[in-house]
């Protein structure tokens, strides 16, 4: 079994990743005492393959299990969804120590993590990802969130999980597609991680598929990097926790505007950053050319977009929560293993626009 722990005092957690790991959750729920009721939320898609398997461990368990399903998509990280959840827990008389499961992506992360912050103050959840992204990802941290006014994740709580539970086993059921949007976040890590992660990743991201035997310990890997990263800075106060969004500034506006997955429009953020740096003589040629090369051998996209208008672009990016004092925060690589915080004044942004030109 591989066991991870997430260091965080009162609110620290353990990473349960292996395959077959569903099956430890009736041994690992303690901490909710004698209460016995849990809402899985979940989407059709995969809930339909998996989530039988897990209704009958929660029942199993001794569990009153009841089921609440979003729609696909970032759709349902909204007001609107997130309402309807709360009116479902409301209407089951769920308490303060009734547990939220969140089964599904990142999507279903977000939105489930944010009912548990808001709902009475705070409810336990746990999360059992069943994507690449979210596994490597979204699962672990505590971020969670709801999109508004067309801005991602605008709203929002850090609120960590009790427990995180990767069964790899779910992987195999993913569609090609979503496999792959998961790589864009698994190469953030290799980038911010250092050489040895970036070169073996390098080597074999061409024919890393959910059934390969590295993928359970690329998995661990990039656990390891952000718990190292969340345990030192929680809550974004001392600001290394925002090296984690190498290649969201960009990713994120290009998502909205073009629709992307997620792990898609992070790889265009990527390439972008990787330009950007070396446009302002941060990062090597060299170094720029691997970080594009290892997107394109991943078969994610690289490029923004050239139907996308500079001037929507950038007044989402001016919106971006990363955003200070009037200044835009982007994370831009140095080097393989050196990422850097960098604060561009609005009225410097002609870097960008130059930037952007090239792609």
């Amino acid at each position: 079994m591989n066991k991870l722990h997430i260091g965080l005092g009162q609110n620290s957690y353990d990473i349960l990743l292996y395959h077959g790991a569903l099956n430890e959750i009736k041994n690992q729920l303690g901490f909710l005492g004698n209460t016995k009721m849990c809402c899985i939320v979940s989407q059709n898609n995969i809930f339909k393959h998996h989530g039988l398997e897990l209704y009958k461990t929660l029942k199993k368990a001794g569990f009153k299990v009841h089921i609440h399903i979003i729609p696909d998509g970032e759709v349902a990280k909204s007001t609107d969804y997130c309402n309807r959840l709360y009116e479902f827990l409301l209407a089951k008389n769920y308490d303060r120590h009734s547990l939220l499961v969140a089964f599904g992506g990142g999507v279903v992360g977000d939105l489930t993590g944010f009912v548990a912050a808001t709902y009475m103050r705070g409810i336990p959840y746990i999360q059992i990802p069943t994507t690449l992204l979210s596994s490597v990802d979204s699962s672990v941290g505590g971020k969670t969130g709801i999109n508004f006014g067309g801005i991602k994740n605008i709203v929002g709580s850090f609120y960590q999980p009790k427990l995180v539970v990767i069964d790899t086993n779910f992987l195999k059921t993913l569609p090609l597609d979503e496999f792959k949007a998961g790589l864009g976040e698994v190469i953030k890590y290799a980038i911010l991680d250092g050489e040895e992660f970036f070169t073996d990743l390098y080597n074999d991201i061409h024919i890393i598929n959910s059934s390969h035997a590295k993928l359970p310990q690329i998995i661990k890997r990039c656990c390891e990097i952000k718990a190292k990263i969340v345990e030192a800075d929680e809550k974004e106060t001392s600001g290394s926790r925002m090296l984690l969004n190498l290649g969201h500034t960009m990713g994120h506006a290009v998502e909205v505007l073009a629709g992307f997955k997620h792990g898609e429009a992070v790889s265009i953020g990527m390439a972008y950053a990787a330009r950007l740096s070396n446009q302002l003589g941060h990062l090597s040629d060299h170094d720029t050319s691997r970080i594009i090369e290892i997107i394109k051998k991943s078969g994610l996209p690289w490029e923004v977009p050239c139907h996308l208008s500079s001037a929507a672009l950038f007044k989402l990016i001016e919106k971006d929560k990363k955003q200070s004092k009037g200044n835009m925060n982007w994370i831009l690589p140095h080097g393989i293993g050196d990422v850097r915080i960098h604060s561009i004044r609005q009225v410097d942004a002609s870097y960008l626009i130059k930037v952007l030109k090239k792609c």
